[in-house]
C-alpha cells in the first residue's frame, strides 16, 4: 500500500468513527480541530485502527496518535 492510499484510509477511518462530512479530515487535521475528536472520538479511532490494521497501540503511544499525519506514521511503522 501506498502513503497516499494508507493516507486516504485513515482520513476515511476517522471521519467515519467521528460521524463529521466528507471533508473535514484533511491530511492536516489534528484532534483540536474537530469537535468531535475528544475522548470518546479517540478511543473510537484508536479500536477502529485495530480492527482495520490489525494493530493496537500501547496505552502510552494513544496520546501521541493525535494528528492524521500521526497515525499514517504509526501505522506504516507497524503494519
Amino acid at each position: 500500500m501506498t502513503d497516499d492510499e494508507l493516507e486516504v484510509r485513515v482520513i476515511g477511518l476517522i471521519g467515519r468513527e467521528l460521524g463529521v462530512p466528507d471533508g473535514s479530515v484533511t491530511p492536516a487535521t489534528v484532534s483540536g480541530d474537530l469537535e468531535r475528536w475528544d475522548s470518546l472520538g479517540h478511543l473510537q479511532i484508536c479500536m477502529a485502527l485495530e480492527a482495520e490494521f490489525g494493530i493496537s497501540p500501547e496505552l502510552e503511544e494513544l496520546e501521541e496518535l493525535d494528528s492524521v499525519a500521526a497515525i499514517v506514521a504509526y501505522v506504516r511503522e507497524d503494519a
